[in-house]
């Protein structure tokens, strides 16, 4: 019997003829807790032998058995007790931290050492000057006002004494070869504080008028040697270029025919830079810019006896320098291997017929093509006396390692002797031309 119901209309659970099955007893009459649903019922008559009570089912109140059930008295959490008159209690003194973090004015705070850093680089920065700079020419270009003659007799001194002794210290921690690698953080350091005290630089740095300008494509850049250098053609630029190449690792630089050919000597120009790599450059004091001029006079003649004396009449190169000195046209239709060489003077009224762009690089005016009044050099020197202002440069240049400028005679390419050779040449009419075309490189150059 399964499920039977008794007369007073109850039911009872399990099987009446299986003993055992459904006979599940509580001690103390009521419902267990497994069976929340159920509740005991008195036995039927006659049965209490077999049967335990019988549970009443109650509808929708069933729950599952004890076993299956989580615990309906769960454990509150409380955090641990602390004394709040002792011991340490660390959410208190975080509270208490933050609350004395938010008091402190953090914006103003870091706007004033923003200020403070500027203030003290600016004051950094300015300390970084050479004296100078005083007096100023129509052309915008400034200078020192000291004569070359003066700071003739102070660069020499610097060069004929045995240089600036370290101090003990300084020799106990570097060795000899470190000493010989040794080069200094900035030219001030050096003899060169002398040379920069005759400084030929703008009112003001215009970076892109530096780069459309011509000299753009012909001062040269060594990062390595830290200097910035224009060559003019007949003012030892050969001897500059040989020394470049040297110290940037060149080991053909005794090549002047290479040193001479821009697409293959391996030098970097102004024109390889962007702007604002060449404005870092230019505002960098490590690097030293400079360049050596020569009297117009000289140099005018120097390139008249190289150019079109010096010569061969049948050859492509005089061929050529008179095509650039009057046209292709005068070539066509002159004889020019059997007519008699210009004269000098021919050469020097010739010149001004040509804009300097047109002019070749070897009479072209030396502040027209390295820029003189437009780039920043720290130095103009006078190849007059190069004897006396290259090697500071030198020993710059070769870190330290050298301050010996090779002659004329040591790089093979030996002098015209135009020296000797002025009175021959000039009279006062050609003197006055050359000074009227060349003006510009008297003015700002120092010459007279």
């Amino acid at each position: 019997m399964d499920g039977s119901q008794f007369p007073n209309g109850s039911y009872h659970s399990g099987n009446m003829d299986s003993p055992g099955m459904g006979q599940q007893s509580f001690g103390d009459g009521q419902a267990g807790p497994g069976y929340a649903g159920y509740r005991r019922v008195s036995s039927p008559p006659g049965l209490e032998h077999r049967l335990s009570p019988p549970m009443q089912y109650i509808p929708g109140s069933f729950q599952p058995p004890q076993m299956f059930q989580r615990s309906q008295q769960q454990p509150t959490y409380a955090p641990p007790a602390y004394d709040s008159g002792k011991g340490f209690n660390p959410s208190k003194m975080y509270r208490k931290a933050s609350n004395i973090m938010n008091l402190v004015p953090w914006r103003p705070l870091c706007l004033f050492f923003m200020l403070l850093c500027i203030y003290l680089y600016m004051q950094t920065d300015s300390s970084v000057s050479y004296s100078g700079n005083t007096a100023s020419t129509g052309s915008g270009i400034q200078s020192s006002g000291k004569s070359f003659d003066e700071l003739k007799s102070s660069v020499s001194q610097m060069t004929t004494s045995s240089g600036t002794a370290e101090s003990e210290e300084e020799e106990e921690d570097l060795s000899l070869a470190e000493a010989d690698q040794a080069q200094p953080e900035d030219p001030a350091d050096t003899p060169l504080a002398k040379l920069r005290e005759f400084k030929v630089e703008p009112d003001s740095l215009d970076v892109d008028a530096i780069l459309a300008h011509p000299c753009a494509n012909r001062v040269i850049v060594s990062e390595k040697a830290k200097v910035m250098y224009c060559p003019i053609p007949k003012a030892a630029n050969s001897n500059w270029k040989l020394m470049i190449r040297k110290h940037e690792g060149f080991e053909d630089f005794e090549d002047l025919a290479l040193a001479h050919d821009k697409s293959k000597n391996g030098l970097k120009y102004v024109n390889h830079y962007s702007k604002d790599d060449l404005k870092r450059l230019l505002e960098d004091k490590s690097i030293l810019k400079f360049t050596f001029a020569r009297d117009p006079l000289s140099r005018t003649l120097s390139c008249y006896l190289n150019k079109f004396v010096n010569k061969e009449k049948d050859g492509d190169e005089y061929k050529e320098f008179m095509a650039q000195l009057y046209d292709w046209n005068y070539i066509e239709t002159h004889d020019i291997v059997n007519e008699e060489r210009p004269s000098f003077e021919d050469f020097v009224n010739q010149i001004p017929y040509k804009s300097n762009e047109e002019m070749n690089e070897h009479w072209a005016p030396q502040a027209f093509l390295c820029g003189i009044g437009l780039f920043p050099y720290d130095f103009v020197g006078k190849l007059e006396d190069v004897e006396i202002y290259a090697p500071p440069i030198i020993e710059w240049i070769s870190g330290g390692k050298e301050n010996h400028f090779p002659t004329q005679d040591e790089i093979r390419f030996p002098s015209g002797g135009t020296k000797d050779s002025i009175e021959q040449y000039y009279t006062d009419d050609i003197k006055n031309k050359v000074k009227s075309t060349f003006k510009d490189d008297f003015a700002m150059l120092g010459y007279k």
